[in-house]
């Protein structure tokens, strides 16, 4: 009965970062009403995130977003209580890519010759296949890098080689 109640009146609950001004939040729901989105409220996305956690913990939400990065503070008691929003323009998850493929780069460079930013075609194929490498060096902890016409460069990278190049960015 309460799946049918909700099929015939949807409703939207957003979760948004703890650092959304009122007039973001205003443009936001702005868009939404134009999109005919039925928005019944807002929550903060850090909140919402410490749901299932236990309780009698302290928390940090780290929210990687595109541009930025925004870390939350949280008390987790009987209820979750916000303690501190802290928002870093200067890191966002653009910044890690570029850094990364800067440093991926440079390993070609050092250890093929091969200047992957040198040639455009080389470097797009850098970007679109970066996601790829960091999830299999995360899982495999190593993976073989290829770049190049006919992926004729190849690297072997270990999992701990490729931090150094996003220090200073932490």
């Amino acid at each position: 009965r309460t799946l049918e109640v909700m099929m015939r009146h949807p409703t939207v609950i957003l979760a948004v970062p703890g650092t959304f001004s009122e007039a973001l939040l205003g443009l936001l729901l702005g868009i939404a009403r134009a999109c005919g989105m039925p928005v019944r409220g807002l929550v903060d996305s850090a909140l919402a995130a410490a749901l299932g956690t236990p309780s009698g913990q302290r928390l940090l939400h780290l929210d990687l977003q595109l541009h930025r990065t925004v870390v939350t503070e949280l008390e987790r008691g009987t209820e979750i209580v916000r303690r501190g929003v802290e928002s870093s323009p200067r890191v966002g998850l653009v910044a890690l890519h570029d850094a990364w493929a800067r440093g991926l780069a440079k390993l070609f460079v050092r250890r093929t010759r091969f200047d992957p930013f040198h040639d455009a075609a080389t470097e797009q194929n850098l970007y679109d296949q970066l996601p790829a490498w960091l999830s299999k060096l995360e899982r495999d902890g190593r993976a073989t890098l290829q770049l190049g016409r006919n992926e004729a460069h190849a690297i072997e990278l270990e999992r701990d080689e490729v931090p150094a190049s996003t220090d200073a960015l932490y």
